[in-house]
């Protein structure tokens, strides 16, 4: 049996020592590692204030109002009378509300979702018709409207257009429209489209397939006016919406507020 010397007891103790506190120390971090992931699980009570609580249930209040008043003004005027209405295009586009404490009513979400626009900055070109102008007036605070030029339409295309991706290696749900071919076998055969152009022409012109032709494109999706969070930009972000406040009302007989939708769009796309 080896016999061992001061010096070799001294530096295995030693040696077991650190071992030991090594242990020790990776058995603490691991604690504190699970004590830190079953805190970060848990859902926080962030504290909100008595007044947010009320301007909330307020907002929220008027705003139903708002839609009870339009929706029974638009039945008073079907019993009366029909009213006609241009068939004219418009492109819309969704916004984020004003107020950051507004929350979108039921009905209102519902309109945008059968609208396509689930997200702010989503953009879809519609045919105005009574039921859309009924439609327009509910969601009025939470999108911008206006009739699009050939230009800006033909620009939306050539920038934007994604159409639903037929590739199954990709897990995008949109491709890019880039190419005469995907139209061609799409409308080709049951409509004669067989180029971008063609479908540009269909929309402008309010054409017979038009449902078909923007039911096929996806939302276009624009980009926000101002970005950035830096001082300038954010005097800017508040200059742009000081400048773009729409005025709300209450009465049932509120107006479709159109804007010159193609200077908004130079600012989104």
């Amino acid at each position: 049996m080896a016999v061992l010397n001061n010096d070799q007891e001294v530096l295995l103790r030693k040696r077991k020592n650190a071992d030991r506190k090594r242990i020790e120390k990776q058995e603490a971090a691991r604690v504190l590692k699970e004590k830190a992931e079953r805190k970060r699980l848990i859902p926080k009570s962030k504290f909100v204030r008595a007044e947010t609580l009320a301007l909330k249930n307020a907002l929220s209040t008027i705003e139903k109002k708002r839609i009870e008043n339009i929706l029974k003004h638009e039945n008073k005027k079907k019993v009366s009378s029909a009213k006609e209405v241009d068939p004219r295009l418009l492109f819309v586009i969704r916004i984020t509300p004003q107020n950051k404490l507004q929350r979108i009513p039921e009905k209102a979400l519902a309109v945008l979702k059968v609208m396509r626009l689930e997200e702010p900055n989503q953009g879809v070109f519609i045919k105005m018709s009574p039921a859309v102008e009924t439609a327009l007036k509910v969601v009025l605070p939470y999108i911008v409207v206006g009739t699009p030029s050939l230009a800006s339409v033909r620009h939306l295309f050539q920038k934007r257009a994604e159409i639903p991706n037929t590739d199954s290696d990709s897990e995008l749900p949109y491709t890019k429209l880039d190419n005469n071919d995907d139209v061609e076998k799409k409308f080709g055969d049951d409509l004669g489209f067989i180029c971008i152009e063609d479908l540009i022409l269909e929309v402008v012109s309010l054409g017979d397939h038009f449902k078909e032709v923007t039911r096929w494109l996806a939302p276009f999706l624009l980009k926000a006016p101002v970005k950035g969070w830096s001082a300038v930009q954010r005097i800017e972000r508040i200059r742009y919406e000081e400048e773009n406040k729409k005025a709300q009302t209450l009465a049932g007989h509120a107006k479709v507020d159109e804007i010159d939708i193609d200077a908004f769009l130079e600012t989104q796309t």
